[in-house]
């Protein structure tokens, strides 16, 4: 399987090269904050991130692919819209305090 996580696979190139880079200099320091306290480090993001890139790859995921993210504001929302990025796809936010019908079109829209 192609590496889906090589920077060349990566639309925002420049981006991820400097996140990359962050993450090489400050791995340990906070990069994801909740109510004040440390939820994830730039290497814990990076780790995470790289997980959710990885799955999305091995189900066929690419740049032509859209990733619906349905997830509640959180550090998990952020690993996962990371991961998706970092998969080359690109990603659709459907908020969970939607609708269901409005949450419904959203998904067969995109």
């Amino acid at each position: 399987m192609k590496d889906c996580l090589s920077m060349s696979a990566i639309p925002s190139q420049i981006f991820m090269q400097s996140l990359a880079q962050v993450v090489e200099q400050f791995a340990e320091r906070p990069a994801v904050l909740l109510d004040g306290h440390v939820a994830l480090t730039y290497q814990s993001l990076w780790d995470a991130s790289s997980h959710v890139a990885r799955e999305l790859c091995r189900h066929g995921c690419n740049r032509d692919s859209v990733v619906a993210i349905e997830i509640p504001k959180s550090p998990a929302a952020i690993v996962a819209i990371l991961g998706v990025w970092r998969s080359g796809a690109a990603w659709v936010p459907i908020p969970p305090e939607l609708p269901a019908s409005v949450r419904s079109f959203m998904l067969a829209d995109s």
